[in-house]
């Protein structure tokens, strides 16, 4: 008899752990109701609808900050969203555990040149918040390791004109 309830046990804990893990198809969001995830996805990577990617930006950010950087970098990419290149620089810089400092020295150095590479983006496209944070870092001098972007003066110049245009 006790095997029998241990073996019933045995069965009850592998159910309970060997439940799917997969991303869940609806998050319950008090603010917005019921979102469906497998339809933003599939807006955000089909057809690139900004409505959705901020929606699901939203989501994202307010449980698994992490699990949103593939959604970003859809967007920066395939889709060439001016935000979407920022969001992207911000979740691979945090993506250690690193602070919204900004602080590019926790972050390994092809990560921290893959951000940069989606800041200079950016700011190409005329971020101003981007622009604003690499001013940020050109002040701190070379002590703060963006590589050669101390060097780029017409991307500092295009920065400069961002903050000032807008």
């Amino acid at each position: 008899m006790i095997r029998k309830s241990h073996s019933l046990l045995l069965i009850v804990i592998l159910l309970i752990t060997g439940c799917d893990k997969r991303k869940p198809d609806v998050i319950d969001d008090s603010e917005t109701n019921m979102y469906n995830l497998n339809e933003l996805r599939q807006e955000v990577y089909l057809k690139g609808n900004i409505e959705s990617y901020n929606s699901l930006k939203e989501i994202y950010l307010n449980n698994v900050e992490s699990d949103f950087l593939p959604y970003a970098m859809i967007m920066a990419n395939k889709f060439n969203n001016t935000n979407a290149s920022y969001d992207t620089f911000e979740l691979l810089i945090s993506i250690d555990g690193c602070s919204i400092d900004y602080n590019l020295s926790c972050v390994d150095e092809s990560t921290r040149d893959l951000a940069l590479s989606y800041l200079v983006n950016a700011i190409n496209k005329g971020h101003k918040v981007a622009s604003e944070i690499l001013i940020e870092f050109y002040s701190k001098d070379k002590s703060y390791p963006i590589g050669n972007l101390y060097l780029d003066k017409n991307l500092m110049n295009k920065a400069k004109s961002n903050i000032i245009d807008k």
